[in-house]
């Protein structure tokens, strides 16, 4: 299990497609966080009119157009839906035909982390 953080156009998805050339699809799984975004009025927001905009304080119109949705906040992300994901994933791998290390692996309620 790989877990990659990091913010918006950090390079994560450039990375995963690399693992994914790397790697067959057989044995490659992905769990998303771009899934698991809670509706944009349960995510943290910021004050765009006090931001240090380079542009002479005036509110970028793209910015604009999304609103103050801070996308980018870990508290926007559903982490039980993403660890719900994760650990039926692993047991879809203890259950299948082919012999695997996650057959014999214990997951308890505290075995997962999630670092951001």
């Amino acid at each position: 299990i790989i877990g990659l953080v990091g913010p918006t156009a950090s390079g994560k998805s450039t990375l995963l497609t690399g693992l994914h050339s790397r790697f067959s699809s057989s044995s490659l799984d992905v769990v998303s966080c771009d899934n698991h975004f809670f509706p944009p009025d349960k995510c943290p927001t910021f004050d765009l009119a006090n931001l240090p905009w380079p542009n002479g304080g005036t509110i970028p119109e793209a910015f604009a157009r999304r609103g103050n949705v801070d996308f980018n906040h870990p508290d926007s992300i559903d982490w039980h839906a993403v660890r719900g994901d994760i650990l039926s994933k692993i047991d879809s791998l203890r259950n299948c035909e082919e012999e695997t290390d996650f057959k014999n692996i214990d997951l308890g309620l505290d075995a997962f982390a999630v670092v951001v």
